[in-house]
């Protein structure tokens, strides 16, 4: 079973552990690299231990940089010297000639993915010496870096039915930057979809860091200090973490004196800071790793990222510690090293060194031991065949698992009865060829994504078959029980105000449609309410209610003598019916009230939708002279839930209240629209107001009248 994406450009980091990875991968596990004048030499990992191939099978024979791709099953899919690319059956693809690498480059070639895409991968190349422009030491300068494009679909060698892959002819040798170093490496970027192409340029203390998204290379690079002085040639490594970079320079190149350090040609290695969300290096977190002034060519970080290794051109290799505060200060040469230039971290978890102009390689078989590494010059033996400098460079995110595989199954996943269905396979890709089992309960077996109607919990395995390779991948569903299908709610509910719904306990979560997540529910208006139930495996039900808040919003009133009654009652409600509470007579079948009155009375409203409700009100008539009345605080969960001054003249008054800050929370000039202690349709806090009022009274006299109010809930 695959490590398991929802799309094919998301990090998994669930995949972090380098050796572990590695072997889940299966995208590294053959190797081919170029002899010293001999046909390539191969390695094999999917054997553990893993074994040698068979000497000139394979046809690189580059003296340095190589490239090699496996598909996840670990079977060679086409390899690279960064000037031919050959298939599995070691034929150069029909274009895969003069491509822009040089045998003499440190890291001439690397492959990566095209994004969001099974079958098509992009070649980077890195050009070694231009003899047309020597330098100080007679070899030229770099002619820059490019990449093509290999499409698996193409027939190439092989045929329509089963094909073996080659350069797309209208993207090859794209040239991104002239007059580059030999380095060459690639780091994901923290979005976990796209990734940086990443090189030196002269006088390589700069560092280009190139974006690939799915619409492609960047042409435009990130251009950065890596603040030390550079080289052409000597390999450049990302951490296992990927937030580091370790650059061997054979040669330090001194861009102040246009010139290489005196002495011959010796160079340092640096441990540099790359942010993966800009493609920049922070340089003032670059540090000096080796003691003294060499000749630099090979790096590599331990699986654990706490080691550095860097070799001295076919010389030893050296041991520090990365995260000591003297790096230097911890040199350790390792024995058994000779001869030593690349060095590469391998699926079985050990760094191989190659041994230029020997007929062997080597190992450091504890690379994550600080104090046994255990590194033999004898790894694996060819006889006749010889080692170049080389071995294959890659882009360690893709190569170890953890970007971008090729999945033909979902995520596993759950149903929740035996009426759900979901899909469990992927994006159907060209010329690929897929056959599910079981077929019971798939809607067709025999296509990409079938939906699965299972009945109960059962594991899926889809058969694909793509250029004649074959494919697994599995998708578990399982069936969990169906949640209750009783109703969670009634259709309709009466509540009074500040009521609460109370929903059974034995559910896991719960949403209402205004948010809130609360077993315990209060509504604070009439109208439909959508809860969401999920139970402890994810299952969910719905259900809904229409919901009445029960008020009738009429509140006690004292009225001027000869002052008509004018009140309103809210309209949530269907039929109302006014009546005195004495005699029962009926006086009105409206929702607003307006009555001459000349005695006190208590009046009863009736009010009827779903719901029944009742409410009485008393009118108080001032009998002798009329004067006004402010209350000075209110309730708005209470019967006296207005701010509602009394005997004012109900046609000439205007009323305004103000917050702290002095902001006008509510005004109102008609007697039947007072304050209930809400501004914007949220209600206040406790707090005390100020209120301004202005009355006219009968004879046309006009009072103001200021004070404080104070809401209490």
């Amino acid at each position: 079973m695959f490590c398991k994406i929802k799309s094919i450009v998301f990090i998994i980091l669930i995949c972090s552990s380098s050796a572990i990875v590695w072997s889940q991968s299966n995208r590294g596990n053959i190797w081919y690299f170029g002899g010293r004048n001999d046909p390539a030499l191969g390695i094999n990992f999917n054997n553990k231990p893993a074994t040698i191939l068979p000497a000139g099978q394979g046809q690189n024979n580059s003296l340095e940089g190589a490239a090699a791709l496996s598909n996840t099953n670990g079977q060679l899919m086409f390899y690279s010297d960064g000037i031919k690319v050959f298939d599995k059956s070691h034929t150069m693809m029909p274009n895969g000639g003069s491509l822009q690498g040089h045998s003499s480059s440190t890291q001439s070639a690397l492959i990566a993915p095209v994004i969001e895409s099974n079958t098509k991968y992009y070649l980077f190349t890195t050009a070694g010496p231009n003899a047309a422009n020597p330098n100080l030491f007679g070899f030229g300068w770099p002619t820059g870096l490019s990449y093509s494009v290999v499409d698996m679909t193409l027939s190439g060698n092989g045929t329509i039915a089963c094909p073996l892959g080659d350069i797309v002819d209208s993207v090859k040798n794209i040239n991104l930057l002239d007059s580059t170093s030999e380095k060459l490496t690639a780091v994901t970027h923290t979005n976990g979809t796209d990734y940086w192409i990443i090189t030196t340029r002269f006088p390589f203390h700069k560092y280009y860091a190139f974006l690939v998204t799915k619409d492609g290379v960047n042409s435009t690079p990130v251009i950065s200090s890596g603040g030390h002085l550079g080289s052409y040639n000597g390999a450049l490594k990302s951490s296992n973490d990927e937030n580091n970079l370790l650059s061997a320079n054979y040669y330090a190149y001194d861009s102040n004196t246009s010139s290489y350090t005196a002495a011959g040609p010796f160079g340092n290695a640096y441990l540099l800071s790359f942010d993966r969300s800009t493609g920049r290096i922070n340089s003032s977190q670059t540090q000096l790793v080796t003691p003294m002034a060499r000749s630099y060519y090979g790096a590599e970080f331990s699986p654990n990222d706490s080691i550095l290794y860097v070799s001295e051109n076919q010389r030893e290799v050296y041991q520090y510690q990365r995260f000591s505060a003297n790096i230097p200060s911890t040199e350790k040469t390792l024995s058994n090293t000779s001869r030593a230039t690349a060095l590469e971290l391998a699926p079985d978890g050990k760094i191989y060194f190659a041994r230029s102009n020997r007929d062997r390689i080597g190992a450091i078989n504890n690379p994550n031991n600080l104090s046994n590494p255990d590194a033999t010059d004898s790894a694996f033996f060819w006889g006749g065949s010889r080692s170049g400098h080389g071995l294959p460079n890659t882009f360690k995110a893709f190569q170890l698992g953890s970007f971008a595989q090729p999945h033909y199954a979902a995520n596993d996943t759950f149903v929740c009865n035996f009426d759900d269905s979901v899909f469990i396979g992927a994006t159907a890709q060209p010329m690929h060829e897929y056959t599910w089992a079981p077929a019971y309960g798939l809607s067709d077996s025999s296509i990409a994504n079938p939906k699965a109607y299972p009945d109960s919990t059962v594991t899926y395995t889809v058969e694909v078959i793509f250029a004649c390779d074959t494919f697994f991948d599995t998708i578990t569903i399982t069936v969990y029980p169906a949640p209750d299908s009783s109703d969670l709610v009634p259709d309709t509910m009466c509540l009074l105000a500040q009521s609460s719904i109370v929903l059974d306990s034995g559910w896991h979560q719960y949403l209402w449609s205004n948010g809130d997540t609360s077993r315990i529910f209060m509504p604070d208006t009439t109208g439909l309410y959508e809860i969401e139930v999920s139970n402890i495996w994810g299952c969910s039900r719905n259900d809904s209610t229409h919901i009445f808040i029960n008020g009738l919003n009429i509140t006690d009133t004292i009225l001027c003598s000869g002052q008509k009654l004018s009140i309103m009652a809210t309209d949530d409600w269907t039929e109302y019916l006014w009546e005195t509470t004495s005699e029962h007579e009926i006086i009105g079948a409206q929702q607003n009230l307006e009555l001459n009155i000349e005695e006190d009375v208590e009046l009863l409203l009736k009010a009827k939708n779903y719901c029944n409700l009742w409410d009485s009100i008393t009118v108080e008539i001032l009998a002798e002279g009329c004067n006004v009345f402010i209350p000075n605080a209110f309730s708005p969960n209470s019967k006296n839930n207005l701010f509602r001054p009394q005997g004012i003249n109900p046609d000439a008054f205007t009323l305004k209240v103000y917050n702290r800050l002095g902001e006008e929370v509510f005004y109102t000039s008609d007697a039947n629209y007072f304050w209930d202690g809400s501004h914007k349709g949220k209600m206040l806090n406790n707090d005390v107001y100020t209120y301004y009022l202005e009355n006219r009274d009968a004879e046309g006299k006009t009072s103001i009248y200021r004070g404080n109010v104070s809401i209490i809930k």
